[in-house]
């Protein structure tokens, strides 16, 4: 009894036909998801600015095991970063990496700033 190599075929087309509308759905909520964290840092914490970094800017490079990468500035309290990062990932089971680049090394503030997406910043004075 030999194996069948057009079913065989058949059956990994099947699944990488799978994998991939998997990956797709998953980056379509992830890209939704920071469309509501987004609403979410700014109706509640009030940020300077809000970037977006990481694999989600960059077509086909989100996977099972990416995150969401999203970064704030001028957060007014030095709890909110935390305060933040909780309530964006309980917003998606989709992990949420919320750093603050006022707290974090300056090198990689500036990788983020210059390579992220600029999704808001503040005009106004608070």
């Amino acid at each position: 009894m030999g194996i069948d190599i057009t079913r065989a075929r058949a059956t990994l087309e099947r699944r990488r036909q799978n994998r991939a509308a998997e990956l797709a759905k998953r980056e379509k909520d992830a890209h939704a998801a920071v469309h509501q964290i987004l609403e979410l840092l700014l109706e509640k914490y009030k940020p300077l600015r809000v970037y977006q970094w990481g694999s989600l800017l960059h077509e086909g490079e989100f996977r099972e095991w990416s995150d969401i990468d999203i970064a704030v500035e001028g957060l007014s309290d030095p709890l909110d970063g935390l305060r933040a990062a909780d309530d964006a990932s309980r917003l998606t089971d989709i992990p949420v990496d919320l750093v603050e680049l006022d707290r974090i090394d300056p090198r990689h503030a500036a990788t983020i700033r210059d390579e992220g997406r600029l999704l808001y910043e503040r005009t106004d004075s608070r």
